[in-house]
This record gives structure tokens, C-alpha cells and sequence, in this order.
């Protein structure tokens, strides 16, 4: 995995995880939401990768025997508990 996106960034927020400081993350259309801290420099992290699954419903069992992978447009986090 790298660890800087590879494609447009859609959006980005400051997060305060109380107890654990503020970070930064990063939503990007190549699927991943990444977390970045500032300790010995600008570190960054997977925190999420994006899938896009099929309805378990589908009648079709071919398509859902494949998975592809989903952009990240938007993001956001609950104002009381930060890892939700």
C-alpha cells in the first residue's frame, strides 16, 4: 500500500480524539480514507480501504463472486465519539 494517496483527494478533516490528540484524515477516489499524524514528521496511515460490495440478494452469482473497489467522496465523524 502507499502511503500518500494516488489519486484526487476529495476531502480532508481535522479530528479530536479527546484523550489520543488530533489528526488529520483524508478521503481519495483511489478508495483509501487515510489517517495523518505529526510526530517525527507527517506520518500517514491506511485507516480504511473502500469496498464495493454486491446485494446479498442479487440473483446474479457471477457478479457477486467479484468485488470492485469504491471512491470516497465525502467523509465525516460523530461529534461525541470520534470513531464512529
Amino acid at each position: 500500500m502507499s502511503s500518500t494517496h494516488t489519486d484526487l483527494v476529495s476531502e480532508v478533516k481535522w479530528v479530536d480524539n479527546n484523550d489520543k490528540g488530533e489528526f488529520l484524515v483524508s478521503i481519495s477516489l483511489d478508495r483509501f480514507v487515510k489517517k495523518w499524524t505529526i510526530n517525527k514528521g507527517l506520518e500517514c496511515s491506511d485507516l480504511m480501504e473502500l469496498k464495493l460490495v454486491s446485494h446479498p440478494n442479487k440473483k446474479n452469482k457471477v457478479e457477486s463472486q467479484f468485488y470492485r473497489y469504491a471512491s470516497g467522496l465525502s467523509i465525516d465523524f460523530d461529534n461525541k465519539d470520534s470513531n464512529i
